[in-house]
C-alpha cells in the first residue's frame, strides 16, 4: 500500500514508499505549508495512545534519504522509535539528505555532504551549528513558538518570522526567501528577498526564483507531508501566521 493510503498521519508514513516528485518543477509555483497546522491535524487524527509517538523536542530526525549518520551511526527511521539529536550530537550526510524537527512549527532539511551540530534542544529554544554543506529551514509561527538560531561561520542567525531560509557554508551565506531574520553583529533585520555574506556582513537583494535540488527537495517534502495529511495547500508567500 502506498504511503498515506488509508492513513491521515503523514509522520507515520515517513518510512514507507512515497510518490515520485513531479516531472517538471516551476520555481514560481511554490507551496507554503503551515507545519503547526500539519502537526496539530496529525495529533487530532491519532488515538491518545499513539500520540506519544509524536516528536516532543528539537532535534528529532523525521526522515532521511541515502547516506545519513548520527554520531557515526547510520540513521534508520523506524516506526517503533525515533532518533533524537541531543546537545553536541552531530548529523552528517554523504550522498543523502535529512529532515530534522527544530520545534513543532519548524523543519530543517540538510543537503548532501552536509554536517550540523545540535547546541541547544530545549522546547523553548533550539540552536544548532551548520558545519558543512547547505540547509533550508521552513518555519511557521516565528518566535512565538520558540526561538530558532543557526550558527554559521562564527555568526548567529535568529529566525524572527515564519518563512523560508537558506544557509550555505561555502561561502558562508544566508538567503531569506520569505520571512525575516536577525543577525548578530550585522544588519538588524533581514527581510524576504535579502541575502547576506556572513563573512563580510554585506547584504543585498537576490533572485528568489533561483532554486536548486535541495530547495526542490524541501518543497517536495512539505508537499508530501501536506498531501498525506489531507491539509489544504497554501501558496507562498502567504504566511499562515503573521
Amino acid at each position: 500500500m502506498p504511503c498515506g493510503a488509508g492513513n491521515s498521519l503523514a509522520l507515520r508514513c515517513l518510512g514507507g514508499s512515497i510518490i515520485p516528485p513531479p516531472a517538471t518543477y516551476n520555481p514560481g509555483q511554490i507551496y507554503w505549508v503551515s507545519v503547526r497546522l500539519l502537526l496539530l491535524a496529525a495529533a487530532l487524527a491519532l488515538p491518545m495512545a499513539a500520540q506519544t509517538l509524536l516528536p516532543a523536542r528539537p532535534g528529532v530526525i523525521l526522515y532521511r534519504e541515502g547516506e545519513v549518520w548520527l554520531d557515526r551511526t547510520a540513521v534508520e527511521i523506524s516506526p517503533a522509535g525515533r532518533l533524537e539529536m541531543y546537545p553536541n550530537a552531530a548529523l552528517t550526510t554523504g550522498n543523502g539528505r535529512a529532515e530534522v524537527l527544530l520545534n513543532p512549527c519548524t523543519l530543517l532539511h540538510l543537503g548532501e555532504r552536509g554536517s550540523l551540530r545540535m547546541v541547544v534542544n530545549s522546547l523553548t529554544a533550539a540552536r544548532l551549528e551548520l558545519l558543512a554543506g547547505s540547509a533550508v529551514v521552513e518555519a511557521d509561527g516565528g518566535s512565538r513558538i520558540g526561538s530558532v538560531e543557526v550558527m554559521i561561520a562564527s555568526r548567529v542567525v535568529r529566525i524572527a518570522q515564519s518563512g523560508v531560509y537558506r544557509f550555505d557554508t561555502a561561502p558562508p551565506r544566508l538567503r531569506v526567501y520569505f520571512g525575516a531574520a536577525e543577525l548578530e553583529g550585522g544588519p538588524r533585520r533581514l527581510a524576504g528577498g535579502l541575502a547576506v555574506d556572513l563573512t563580510s556582513v554585506r547584504s543585498g537583494r537576490f533572485d528568489r526564483k533561483q532554486v536548486d535540488a535541495l530547495q526542490e527537495w524541501n518543497d517536495y517534502r512539505v508537499r508530501t507531508l501536506m498531501d498525506e495529511s489531507g491539509i489544504v495547500k497554501f501558496d507562498r508567500p502567504r504566511i499562515c501566521t503573521p
